[in-house]
């Protein structure tokens, strides 16, 4: 009786981790798809977008180290790129190919929330 316990206890502990995963990555993603957008707001309304790209990119690197704990490291190299490089544009006033960037990044991170959430076709 104890060992049947014990296991639905690890069971329901196992289920609630990976739910609290689930959660912390789709409202991670979700934030970061904020800021994205807030930076492409000021990029078209020429409201100070370095600084925005500046902080998208510190609030990045603080929070992908949290999604890499949880999922390999791969899935973030490309979008740790794509905001380096939106950044780069920024800062040499190359508009059009930062606003194309942007949505790359976008594109990125709806990829990873597609890749990282819980899917029937992933179970299936």
């Amino acid at each position: 009786m104890k060992k049947m316990i014990f296991a639905i206890v690890i069971l329901l502990v196992i289920i609630g981790l990976g739910t609290y995963e689930q959660i912390f990555v789709a409202n991670t993603l979700e934030e970061f798809n904020k800021k994205i957008d807030a930076l492409e707001v000021a990029v078209i309304t020429d409201n100070n977008p370095e600084g925005e790209a500046e902080a998208m990119e510190k609030w990045w690197i603080d929070n992908k180290h949290y999604l890499e704990a949880l999922s390999p490291h791969n899935f973030f190299m490309d979008v740790t790129y794509s905001v380096y490089e939106v950044k780069g544009n920024l800062e040499n006033k190359e508009i059009p190919q930062a606003l194309t960037r942007i949505e790359i990044l976008r594109g990125q991170v709806k990829n990873l929330d597609h890749i990282l959430g819980l899917h029937w076709e992933h179970i299936v």
